[in-house]
C-alpha cells in the first residue's frame, strides 16, 4: 500500500508539469554547453561553478546526451520527488507500527502544496527531500539487520553535490550512527566511506573550477548580512511553513516537549535506539538556523530538504491515539484531512494560479527578450541581467550575470553596492534591468546612456506578489557627464 502512495503523487503533481522555472534554464543552458562543448559552463568558452547541483547537472548532462534535455531533466525531477511520500510512509511505520496512521502521513506529504510545485519543475528540489528520507529509512534498516549501511551512507555523502547545504546531514548521520553503533570499526567505517565520497567529489569540484563550493553559496547569502537580517528572514521561513505545514509543526513542538519530559512516545524505534529521531530533529533545526543566519533569500524549494520530518514529527508522535480508535483515532484523522484541505485551498487559492502566471510571463518577457536578443544583436553582444536562465538560453548572447551566479567576479560588487561603477568601467552592450519601477535604471543605474528597448510586466515572480516586476531593456551607449546622462536618458 505504501507504493500507492507514489501514484496519488504523480496524479497530483502532473497538472504542475508545464512549470519550467528560470532557474531551469540556467541548468539547461551549461547541459547544452556539456553536450556541444564538453565543457560545465554557462557562457560558452568561460567554465565557472554557477550552478547549485553539480551531480543533478551530471544526470541532466546524461540526459542530454541521449535526448530532449528539457523533457528528461522534469521527467527525473518527477520520478525522484513522488518516491518521497512512500519514504515518509515506511518511516513513519518503523517509528509507530501503525500501518494505517503511516499511509495518512505519507498522504499528507503527497498533497503537500510546495512539494507539488516544484516536482516536475526540472530542477533537484524533490529529489532532495527523497535522498534526505532515503539517509534515514536505511539507516533505520540497517541498524535493525545489524548491518553496515552502505546505501544511507552514499545516500549521505552524494547529499552535497545534490544541494550544498547537505553536508550538515552527512555529518549529523556519521554522528547518528556512531553514538549507536557498538563496532568501533563499523563506525569507523561509516565515518570513512562518507569522507571518501566527500574527498572524492569535492577535489574534483576543486580541480574542475578551483572551488569546492558552487558560486551560488556565495551569491545567496552572507554570515555579516544574515546576522542583521536574522529575524526577517527566520519569519519568512515561519511564514513559508506554517502555510502548509502549521498543524504538524504544533504537534511536532507539543510531542518534543513530551518527549524531552521522558514520558517518551513509545515508538517501536525511539524506545530502542532514538539517534534517529534526534538527527531528523538536529537537521530540521539545524538548517532553519543555516538560512536564518544567512540571511539566503529562501524559495519554497529550498525547504523541500527538511519539510516531510515535520510531517512526520506531526503524525508520529499520535501513534497511541492512534492505536486507541475510537474519538482518538477520528481527531487523527481529522488533523490529517485539515493539513490536506489547507494544501488544496492554498494550492488553487495562490499557488497554482501564480504558477500559471509566472509560466505565462516567462514566455511574454524571459523568451520574448531572448529571442529578440537572438534576432537583433551581434553574436559577440553581452547582455547584463539579473535573471539569466531563459534570456541567456534563448538568446545564445554572453551574460554579465549581476547576481554573480556564472560570473562570480561581479558578487563582490554586489555586496558592496558598486555595481553602477563595475558598468561604468566595463560597460555592456544592453542592459535588462527588473523591478516594480519600470524606470527605476534611469533614476539609479550607472552613469552610461540608455537607450530604452522594450520595458514588459512580468507578473508572479513570487507567489503573493502585488503588482508586475517589469523587464526594462536598454541599449548601451558611451559614457557621458552625470547631468546629460540623466537627461538624455529620460528623453
Amino acid at each position: 500500500w505504501g507504493w500507492l502512495l507514489a501514484i496519488v503523487a504523480l496524479v497530483r503533481a502532473l497538472p504542475y508539469y508545464f512549470f519550467s522555472p528560470d532557474d531551469y534554464y540556467i541548468y539547461l543552458q551549461f547541459v547544452r554547453n556539456v553536450v556541444e562543448r564538453g565543457e560545465f559552463s554557462f557562457n560558452a568558452g568561460v567554465p565557472t561553478f554557477g550552478f547549485t547541483s553539480s551531480l543533478w547537472l551530471l544526470l541532466l548532462s546524461l540526459g542530454g546526451f541521449v535526448g530532449d534535455a528539457m523533457q528528461l531533466g522534469k521527467l527525473l525531477s518527477l520520478a525522484t520527488t513522488i518516491l518521497s511520500p512512500v519514504l515518509v510512509f515506511a518511516i513513519v511505520l518503523r517509528l509507530t507500527a501503525e500501518r494505517g496512521l503511516a499511509w495518512l502521513a505519507g498522504l499528507v506529504w503527497a498533497g503537500n502544496a510546495w512539494l507539488v510545485r516544484w516536482s516536475a519543475s526540472g530542477l533537484e528540489a524533490g529529489f532532495s527531500a527523497t535522498l534526505a528520507l532515503s539517509v534515514v529509512w536505511f539507516s533505520m534498516v540497517a541498524r535493525e539487520r545489524n548491518r553496515f549501511p552502505w546505501i544511507a551512507a552514499v545516500a549521505a555523502a552524494i547529499g552535497p553535490f545534490i544541494r550544498p547545504e547537505m553536508i550538515g546531514l552527512t555529518i549529523l548521520f556519521v554522528m547518528a550512527w556512531a553514538i549507536g553503533e557498538r563496532r568501533f570499526s563499523r563506525a569507523l567505517g561509516v565515518a570513512a566511506l562518507c569522507a571518501a565520497i566527500v574527498v572524492a567529489g569535492g577535489m574534483t569540484l576543486y580541480l574542475e573550477f578551483g572551488r569546492f563550493l558552487p558560486n551560488t553559496a556565495e551569491a545567496k547569502g552572507s554570515m555579516v548580512e544574515g546576522l542583521a537580517k536574522l529575524i526577517p528572514s527566520l519569519t519568512r521561513i515561519g511564514k513559508i511553513l506554517a502555510s502548509t505545514s502549521g498543524l504538524e509543526i504544533l504537534v511536532f513542538a507539543v510531542a518534543l516537549g513530551v518527549w524531552l519530559a521522558g514520558r517518551g512516545w513509545r515508538g517501536r524505534s525511539l524506545r530502542d535506539d532514538p539517534n534517529f529521531v534526534v538527527l531528523m530533529l538536529a537537521w530540521v533545526v539545524g538548517v532553519i538556523a543555516l538560512y536564518g543566519v544567512r540571511s539566503v533569500n529562501v524559495y519554497t524549494r529550498y525547504l523541500l530538504i527538511f519539510m516531510p520530518f515535520l510531517v512526520i514529527g506531526g503524525f508520529a508522535p499520535l501513534a497511541s491515539w492512534w492505536r486507541r480508535g475510537g474519538v482518538q483515532r477520528a481527531a487523527v484523522l481529522m488533523l490529517g484531512c485539515t493539513v490536506l484541505v489547507q494544501n488544496v485551498v492554498l494550492d488553487l487559492k495562490w499557488v497554482r494560479p501564480a504558477t500559471i502566471a509566472y509560466q505565462q510571463s516567462e514566455q511574454s518577457v524571459n523568451i520574448k527578450i531572448g529571442r529578440w536578443l537572438a534576432e537583433n544583436t551581434p553574436p559577440d553582444a553581452v547582455i547584463a541581467v539579473p535573471d539569466i536562465g531563459a534570456i541567456g538560453y534563448v538568446s545564445q548572447r554572453k551574460i554579465l550575470d549581476l547576481n554573480g551566479l556564472v560570473t562570480p567576479e561581479l558578487i563582490a560588487h554586489k555586496r558592496d553596492k558598486t555595481m553602477n561603477q563595475y558598468l561604468e568601467a566595463h560597460p555592456p552592450d544592453y542592459i535588462i534591468a527588473i523591478d516594480y519601477d519600470p524606470d527605476w535604471l534611469i533614476e539609479h543605474g550607472p552613469n552610461l546612456r540608455l537607450d530604452p528597448v522594450m520595458s514588459l510586466p512580468f507578473e508572479k515572480m513570487f507567489i503573493f506578489q502585488d503588482g508586475p516586476l517589469y523587464y526594462s531593456l536598454y541599449r548601451v551607449g558611451e559614457p557621458v557627464s552625470d547631468g546629460i546622462a540623466r537627461a538624455t536618458m529620460r528623453r
